[in-house]
């Protein structure tokens, strides 16, 4: 995007910085791709437990979740921990927890909808004191574009909300947004006969991580996913990450000839 390399980690290095220090020059302005390839097909690990879950090898990807990716901080008044009255506390970090609580509700509410709140900065973070400030990250996934936007609709609702019933201000920035990707028809086809000569009744799911293939798709290459099962139920990019040998060979019985069809 045509700011991304303004974007600034924890430590204050930026992308752009970052990438220069990597000894890669300057950001491009302009995409890499060039002209784009007539089909891509990626295989990848579930990154879940639904195929080890169901007994299957390889499933058969329908879509790619959309995912939104909000920043909210509240903003209360600091005070001591045993003089201030509940009913006259401005509590920056009560607000932030019951968004917390209210947000996995509405998920568990919208069917495939998922929320993780997986960071919250609490200030001052003293043990004797009231938080005058909380900041967390709220990313919200759906398989669809009118889920996500009924996700986040009602998580930005709740926050206003909890913020008010908390006498306290709440901001709200949306740090990054993907769409929801579905994979290509005419590809998925493909996919889908490759892999019944290897499972007579494929298994088909979404993905609820983002990969490479959405990022192709959001730019019109037709794509399509095949996932392997996971046997550490879904843990990827750690130690723990294993798909046993006879997923491995089966993903590849299928990759090969969805490839020679693709490629005639």
């Amino acid at each position: 995007e045509p700011d991304e390399g303004d974007l600034r980690d924890a430590d204050g290095i930026s992308v752009a910085e970052a990438f220069a220090a990597l000894g890669f020059g300057e950001l491009p302005t302009e995409g890499w791709l060039g002209e784009g390839p007539a089909a891509f097909i990626e295989t990848h690990i579930e990154q879940g437990p639904v195929l080890l879950a169901h007994g299957r090898q390889l499933g058969v990807v329908t879509s790619i979740a959309g995912m939104v990716g909000v920043e909210f901080t509240y903003a209360g008044r600091r005070g001591h921990a045993g003089t201030t009255p509940m009913e006259l506390r401005s509590d920056a970090l009560g607000a932030a927890a019951q968004l917390v609580v209210e947000a996995h509700g509405i998920a568990r509410s919208i069917p495939g909808a998922v929320t993780t709140i997986g960071r919250l900065v609490v200030e001052p973070g003293a043990t004797n004191t009231i938080p005058n400030r909380a900041t967390l990250f709220a990313d919200m996934r759906a398989p669809d574009d009118a889920r996500v936007g009924e996700l986040v609709g009602r998580i930005v609702d709740e926050a206003q909300g909890s913020a008010a019933d908390a006498r306290c201000s709440v901001e709200i920035a949306e740090r990054w947004r993907y769409p929801a990707t579905p994979m290509d028809p005419s590809v998925m086809d493909v996919v889908r006969r490759a892999v019944a000569a290897v499972d007579p009744e494929p298994f088909e799911l979404p993905s609820g991580a983002g990969h490479d293939a959405q990022i192709l798709g959001m730019a019109g290459v037709p794509v399509a996913m095949l996932f392997v099962r996971s046997d550490a139920g879904g843990v990827s990019h750690a130690p723990e990450e294993l798909t046993e040998d006879d997923a491995l060979v089966a993903c590849v019985q299928a990759l090969e000839p969805a490839l020679r069809e693709l490629a005639t």
